[in-house]
């Protein structure tokens, strides 16, 4: 299947961190959006990596460019995080379907798995599932 371009439907991206210590900037980062946003934004999660300048990214689902640059600030603002990127996908591929998505779009209603599932954020995202 070819990449798809993504439309201005709803704003995916990682936000890459440089924070210390970065398990403890998880916890704190999860504490403080891991609940929040509903439709608005969903931090789906976040994962320590290794490999300089950034060791922790988070994936972001936003309804727009300006609500991800308002979570990018948030995460910026979260003490221990040192330096922010923002990384916006601009072309994804959808196959296989990702049964995780932390907000169903229309489309990917309309192309899932499972066409009972509604629009919005998915139930079994962020704040249901552990963080990491």
């Amino acid at each position: 299947m070819s990449p798809q371009d993504v439309r201005n439907e709803r704003v995916r991206a990682w936000v890459f961190a440089q924070a210390e210590p970065a398990e403890e900037v998880a916890e704190r980062l999860y504490d403080k959006l891991g609940h929040e946003g509903g439709d608005r934004f969903v931090v789906v999660r976040a994962n320590i990596v290794t490999g300089a300048p950034y060791n922790i990214v988070v994936p972001v689902d936003a309804e727009s460019h300006a609500v991800l640059q308002e979570v990018a600030a948030m995460i910026q603002g979260v003490s221990g995080v040192k330096e922010t990127q923002v990384v916006a996908v601009v072309k994804h591929f959808p196959w296989p379907p990702h049964d995780a998505h932390g907000f169903i779009t229309p489309d990917e209603q309309e192309a899932g798995r499972d066409p009972e599932a509604d629009v919005g954020r998915f139930p079994q995202s962020p704040g249901f599932n552990a963080w990491g």
